[in-house]
C-alpha cells in the first residue's frame, strides 16, 4: 500500500509539473532588416556594409553576421550575455537611425528587432 500511495502521489505530481520547452532567457541578439529595390549589382553589399559599419562601434558586441539577398539586407548582432537585450536594441536602433540619410533614396527604413526565442508566432 505504501508503494501504491507513492506511485499515485508521484503520478499526480508529474502531471502538475511545470515544464517549459524554452525557458525565459534574455539573449542580447538584435536583427536589422533593410528592404530595398535592386537597381544595380553593388547595392546589396553597399547597404549591408553601411549598416555593419554603423553598428560595429557599439560596445559589447560578440559577433556580427550579415546576409544580403536580392532586395533584402539582414544583419544579426550578438552581444555579450552581461548586456541587456533592451539596451542593446536601443543602442543599435540609435546607430541605424543616424545612417538613414546616407542610404540610397529608394531604401526602406531599416527595421530593428530584438530577437526573443520565447515569443510564439
Amino acid at each position: 500500500m505504501l508503494i501504491l500511495a507513492l506511485m499515485v502521489v508521484g503520478a499526480f505530481s508529474f502531471s502538475t509539473l511545470g515544464l517549459d520547452l524554452f525557458p525565459k532567457i534574455d539573449l542580447p541578439t538584435v536583427v536589422v532588416t533593410t528592404d530595398y529595390p535592386v537597381r544595380r549589382r553593388g547595392d546589396r553589399t553597399e547597404i549591408t556594409k553601411r549598416v555593419e559599419d554603423a553598428i560595429n562601434t557599439t560596445s559589447g558586441i560578440d559577433s556580427i553576421a550579415s546576409t544580403s539577398i536580392e532586395g533584402t539586407s539582414t544583419v544579426v548582432v550578438q552581444f555579450s550575455l552581461d548586456k541587456s537585450g533592451d539596451v542593446a536594441a536601443q543602442e543599435v536602433r540609435d546607430k541605424v537611425n543616424r545612417i538613414i540619410p546616407d542610404l540610397p533614396e529608394t531604401t526602406k527604413t531599416p527595421v530593428v528587432q530584438k530577437m526573443d526565442p520565447t515569443r510564439r508566432r
